[in-house]
């Protein structure tokens, strides 16, 4: 019995660390479906702003890291609020809402990102639901990556008072 299990154990985490071993990427195959509490209770910084492009380098420990550059309108949670323009850091090995162009460089945005850690690195909240586009309006329009409930924020001045 006790060799079966180990065999199927073998059979089922071979494959997929093999798989990250030759594309260096980190899988994630289930991440928790969030709601509007859960991204604001979890996010360490919290901005409306767009999303203005991204580059890759090697940090000084060897890493490969994405820098995201934004444009920020207004900071609601761990931002100066002079800020104007932001630039934070993610691994580079793996994919994301900007690599996948999932986010419009065009379009307004509340972004939700957790603390960066000691290395200053940090991501989305929730992956591909950390963020929420705001429309011209300040209608919120979310999307179907993220929980929406009867006591969900409609417009962004209602989500910047449940940030704060």
């Amino acid at each position: 019995m006790l060799k079966a299990l180990l065999f199927l154990s073998l059979i089922l985490i071979l494959p997929v660390t093999a798989s990250q071993k030759a594309t260096g990427a980190n899988f994630c195959t289930l991440t928790r479906t969030l709601d509007e509490k859960d991204l604001y209770k979890d996010a360490g910084i919290i901005f409306k702003g767009k999303f203005v492009d991204f580059e890759v380098k090697e940090n000084k420990k060897g890493l490969l890291v994405r820098k995201l550059k934004f444009e920020v309108s207004e900071g609601i949670k761990g931002l100066d609020s002079k800020s104007k323009t932001l630039v934070l850091k993610e691994l580079a090995n793996s994919s994301t809402p900007f690599t996948n162009k999932l986010i419009a460089k065009d379009k307004q945005y509340v972004f939700f990102f957790f603390k960066p850690s000691r290395l200053g690195l940090t991501s989305l909240v929730g992956m591909e639901q950390g963020f929420v586009e705001v429309d011209e309006s300040g209608k919120l329009l979310f999307s179907k990556r993220l929980k929406k409930s009867k006591s969900s924020s409609t417009n962004y001045d209602e989500l910047k008072k449940r940030c704060k």
